[in-house]
């Protein structure tokens, strides 16, 4: 009859429906299983050539440790050998030496050191507190203060500045240092005593000192000043 072939089409109908929907969640389930498959690829990839970056930078740098390593163990025992035949050397020129001529030979050998150990003073600027040096055996370069002075600074402006706050110290009953370092010729001397109109630190340090206690005294204080003079050199102290 009609009525039954009219529900059988329709049950076909939902049944080709089916297979059609069943058929496009297979794809499209195909599809997404692909496409994890290939970002998994593209992971997997960009992580190999990363272990491989990693491994080869490992490689440079263990590298490069060992040309350092291996310089470094070539350049001490140059200089021990070279500590060695300068000794042996000098050993054999002492055996040959009255005591007078070996003194004088050791103290040339000091002063020799000391000249070709200076450094020569390239610039100053005393705005980024910089000197710039040419240093024996290391090549141009900068060195950084808290204050420079400039070649035209007077012998004030340097107690002013490094010698005037220690001073007050030592007057309050505190400790107080002014410590000059250099190499020879350098003006260490120059900057401590000074000649003439030109005092250094000590005289002006003194100066400063007798006339705090001449104050103190004048106002019923005792005070006293002590002063004592060494000399080191080397491992003498006179």
């Amino acid at each position: 009859s009609y009525p039954e072939r009219a529900a059988a089409a329709v049950a076909m109908e939902v049944e080709a429906e089916a297979v059609v929907r069943a058929a496009e969640a297979e794809r499209q389930a195909a599809e997404r299983q692909a496409e994890e498959s290939r970002m998994a690829k593209i992971r997997a990839a960009r992580e190999a050539r990363a272990a491989a970056k990693e491994h080869h930078n490992a490689d440079e740098a263990a590298l490069a440790a060992s040309k350092a390593q291996d310089a470094q163990v070539i350049r001490a025992a140059k200089r021990a050998a070279k500590r060695e035949a300068d000794a042996a050397q000098q050993e054999a020129a002492s055996a040959a030496m009255s005591e007078a001529d070996l003194e004088e030979a050791r103290q040339r050998e000091r002063e020799d050191a000391a000249h070709q150990g200076k450094a020569s003073i390239i610039s100053i600027n005393p705005e980024k507190t910089e000197v710039l040096a040419m240093a024996p055996s290391v090549g141009l370069r900068p060195f950084r203060f808290a204050r420079v002075f400039e070649p035209s600074s007077s012998q004030k402006d340097v107690y002013e500045r490094c010698g005037r706050a220690a001073v007050a110290d030592l007057i309050n009953g505190q400790s107080g240092c002014i410590l000059v370092y250099g190499q020879t010729g350098s003006g260490k001397t120059h900057t401590m005593f000074g000649d003439g109109p030109s005092f250094g630190l000590v005289p002006r340090v003194c100066e400063e000192m007798l006339e705090a206690i001449g104050k103190r005294q004048r106002l019923g204080f005792k005070a006293s000043l002590k002063v004592a003079y060494v000399e080191i050199f080397g491992a003498e102290v006179a």
